[in-house]
């Protein structure tokens, strides 16, 4: 099984394809928002974006690079994403119970092979990190770094779980606008974790609520799981020196089954004269993102029989896995 991750998902677009897709995407009447965050002396570009998706329910979209066209390219394309893996559950409501209907294993790209291989890596990026705690607790994560600033406190962590030679990655960050912590998730070659490609979106991710956000918004009525979780997390006094971490630098190495990987020709279907798919992951050993409170009956059983697979006896109240 080849489970190489590209360095970039966008660097093969041509600027022909770009425009193209720019052009396409501002006729969808999504709008886009730009800012320009700055950490220590890192400089990057981060856009934003919120719509309505089929059933009603808003949805957002965010791209953070140090490039400004990839940013927004990140943006746009998970929006698309956003849009089709919604259409796609309405479709198979009865599959995928509503609980266990969001982003994860979800991948847009112009090359389907791309898209393929990003669904999949994102697929097993929260299956790691969700192995790792449910059977490990803190200890399923070795501290690789941490960075103390004025601004914000960053810990960099691996899973202890691993897979094909590729390792989950999860920063977490501290502000002192907010009481508790905001993390960042990826993942990558092992080969790679004293790289900075290999921190890149997870310091991104975990950073940016932190420096956009001057407050959280309680949560309200049909709010997500994901964002009420988000937003506690925020919220709620977080001590990390009160935290054990793994002191082993090693890794336990283990299979993701029979996974399967279904796709979408989007520029097929939509007539348009560029290419463009999507991609989604599941199945398998592969966890699925899920929080417990929220399970349906169908839904904990579906959650219960992966992690079972995964050598993990019961569904855990609270992870931080997001």
């Amino acid at each position: 099984m080849n489970l190489a991750l590209e360095s970039d998902p966008y660097t093969e677009a041509s600027p022909s394809w770009e425009d193209q897709f720019f052009n396409w995407f501002a006729d969808q009447n999504i709008a886009i928002f730009e800012k320009k965050l700055r950490l220590g002396a890192i400089e990057y570009f981060h856009f934003s974006s919120i719509f309505n998706v089929l059933d009603g329910r808003k949805a957002s979209s965010f791209g953070s690079h140090l490039n400004r066209r990839i940013a927004a390219l990140k943006c746009a394309a998970e929006a698309i994403e956003r849009i089709t893996m919604v259409e796609y559950f309405s479709k198979r409501t009865e599959t995928y119970p509503r609980s266990l209907r969001n982003s994860n294993g979800w991948a847009v790209h112009r090359s389907l092979k791309s898209a393929k291989e990003k669904a999949l890596h994102e697929a097993i990026e929260r299956h790691l990190l969700l192995k790792s705690y449910c059977l490990l607790g803190w200890r399923g994560f070795r501290l690789v770094q941490s960075v103390q600033s004025k601004e914000v406190n960053l810990n960099f962590l691996v899973a202890r779980h691993s897979t094909h030679g590729i390792a989950a990655s999860m920063v977490m960050a501290q502000s002192p606008k907010f009481k508790g912590i905001s993390l960042g998730y990826g993942s990558g070659p092992i080969h790679k974790i004293d790289q900075a490609d290999f921190w890149q979106g997870a310091l991104f991710e975990s950073v940016d609520k932190l420096l956009v956000l001057d407050s959280v918004e309680s949560a309200g009525q049909g709010q997500s799981w994901l964002r009420r979780e988000n937003n506690r997390l925020l919220t709620e006094p977080f001590d990390t020196s009160t935290i054990e971490f793994s002191t082993d630098d090693g890794f336990i190495d283990g299979d993701i089954g029979d996974y399967s990987l279904q796709t979408i020709d989007i520029g097929q279907n939509l007539g348009l004269n560029f290419s463009l798919f999507s991609a989604f992951a599941s199945g398998g050993s592969l966890i699925p993102l899920f929080w417990k409170s929220e399970l349906c009956d169908n839904a904990r059983n579906q959650v219960l029989a992966v992690l079972n697979r995964n050598g993990i006896s019961e569904i855990p109240e609270r992870h931080f896995i997001l």
